[in-house]
């Protein structure tokens, strides 16, 4: 059986493009915010991209759903401070902040359909051990 590789998934590939965008956009931040914002941003993108590897190539579904939950609250705390950075400016053109809010929405919603599908399959692996 073939290696599980979470960099060939559309939700890893987008979420190292957003963290890609992110760490060039971050070097126009005030310098006061740079290293609190910017720096929080860069690593809960970091942390996201290690949570999709480790659901994607997770055994446990009760873990891997788990994991989800903390991907979402990562893509939480993203789209606020995206937004704050985009309220206050900080963010140097509009096209840079709609393509940062795009990815986001992109891998919130694929993340939304996975956690989806392993809280299905959960449901399924429960219902037949219960039948044995």
């Amino acid at each position: 059986m073939a290696a599980k590789i979470a960099s060939k998934t559309r939700v890893y590939r987008d979420m190292k493009k957003f963290l890609n965008e992110v760490i060039y956009i971050i070097k126009d931040f005030p310098k006061d915010q740079r290293y609190v914002v910017g720096d929080r941003i860069e690593r809960t993108a970091i942390d996201s991209l290690h949570i999709i590897a480790r659901v994607y190539m997770g055994k446990d579904l009760k873990t891997r759903i788990a994991d989800m939950v903390e991907l979402q609250s990562n893509f939480e705390l993203l789209n606020t401070l995206i937004e704050i950075a985009g309220e206050h400016q900080w963010i140097k053109g509009r096209g840079k902040l709609a393509n940062l809010l795009l990815l986001m929405d992109s891998v919130g919603r694929q993340s939304t359909a996975w956690k989806g599908s392993l809280v299905e399959a959960l449901k399924r692996s429960e219902g037949e051990r219960s039948q044995c």
